[in-house]
């Protein structure tokens, strides 16, 4: 693998090819690189950076498709191990996670039984005993169960005191309930603005 990410890695920005295209020498390099490089050509020659064959900077590069395509997959294939690795990681810091109800000796490690699951409004984490009450009691019918979550107070939003339950992935920000409603309308509102400047637009264009 290490052979192969060398054989994919650009010789001037040292990152997985993007968008590789062809000098006529015959080495590849990230289109951007290439740009940057003919930004500062001399006299409208740019050099390779890896056999220093002069070329005309005016010439069209040709992409290399073949080379992109693998990239491309060597790109995503280390995303997805990242990924697996990212939730393995989150499964065993969620097993660290106590219940909030047992004593803390109740376990053979002294910590207290691990928890299953955490209950978003009442802001505690239960072990198999203590959920049951959540799964079968219709009082606990409305209340949102998530995998076992730990420092609460880190995921609550103080504005609201109120447990983030949404994940904007534009924003990249956690979002209670009241947020939640808040972002749902303000987009209504930015589209309502939109149709109508296109409505405008529109009606403009009529008497031109």
């Amino acid at each position: 693998l290490d052979v192969l990410e060398e054989e994919l890695t650009c010789p001037v920005c040292l990152d997985l090819y993007r968008d590789p295209h062809l000098l006529p020498c015959g080495h590849n390099f990230c289109l951007p690189c290439l740009r940057r490089l003919k930004s500062r050509s001399d006299h409208g020659r740019l050099r390779c950076p890896e056999c220093r064959q002069s070329h005309r900077s005016s010439a069209n590069w040709q992409k290399n498709f073949k080379l992109a395509n693998i990239a491309d997959g060597f790109r995503r294939r280390g995303q997805s191990e990242r990924s697996t690795q990212s939730r393995s990681d989150a499964s065993r810091r969620a097993a660290q996670v106590r219940c909030d109800y047992c004593p803390e000796d109740a376990s053979e490690d002294g910590e207290g039984p691990a928890a299953v699951k955490t209950c978003l409004k009442c802001e505690v984490s239960m072990c198999p005993k203590h959920v049951q009450p959540h799964l079968e009691l219709p009082a606990f019918r409305e209340h949102p169960l998530v995998e076992p979550l730990g420092d609460m107070r880190k995921r609550k939003c103080l504005e609201h005191d109120e447990m983030f339950r949404y994940y904007c992935l534009d924003e990249r920000l956690f979002l209670c309930n009241a947020l939640n409603r808040f972002v749902k309308k303000l987009v209504q509102l930015i589209q309502s603005f939109e149709k109508l400047c296109l409505f405008h637009h529109y009606c403009v264009s009529l008497h031109f």
